[in-house]
Formats: structure tokens, sequence, C-alpha cells
């Protein structure tokens, strides 16, 4: 269930790119949708953890150094993040 698992992110702040790692006590039983937005609330980078995975590295490059936000999100629980770019 949701309420056992964690999400890191890292490294944070980043250079050029980040990880995004899931540590839960059971497997996935649906795909981590992964959405990066800028101050603004545009969508810049979406990716997908699949069911079962565990990480996915998203890039930044060529995005001005600056605060992101991460929506991580299934269709029962959402976490969110900010990732700092130097």
């Amino acid at each position: 269930t949701a309420d056992r698992t964690s999400i890191n992110v890292y490294p944070n702040p980043t250079s050029d790119q980040f990880n995004i790692e899931v540590e839960s006590a059971n497997t996935w039983d649906e795909p981590l949708q992964i959405v990066v937005l800028d101050r603004l609330g545009r969508v810049l980078e979406t990716g997908i953890i699949p069911q079962g995975g565990n990480r996915k590295t998203i890039s930044l490059h060529g995005y001005a150094s600056g605060t992101y936000f991460v929506k991580c999100h299934t269709l029962t629980f959402e976490k969110n993040f900010k990732v700092i770019k130097i």
C-alpha cells in the first residue's frame, strides 16, 4: 500500500539529472507516473516507473538553473518534491 512506500529523489540539488527511486514494502500494483513541472506549472518532462520497477533517471539538461517540481503519482497516491538545479 502507498503508506509503506517511500520515494527518494537524489541528488538534490543537481547540475543535470536526478534519480527517482521507490522503496516499497510490497511490489507496486500500478505504474508510478512522474511529471516534472517548472515554477509556472508547465510540464517539462514526464516518465513512468513501471509496475515492479524501482528507479527512473530524469534529465534537466537544457533547462535553466532554478527550482523544479516533481509529482509522483498513481491512481491511489501522490507525492510531490522540489528539485533544485544548480
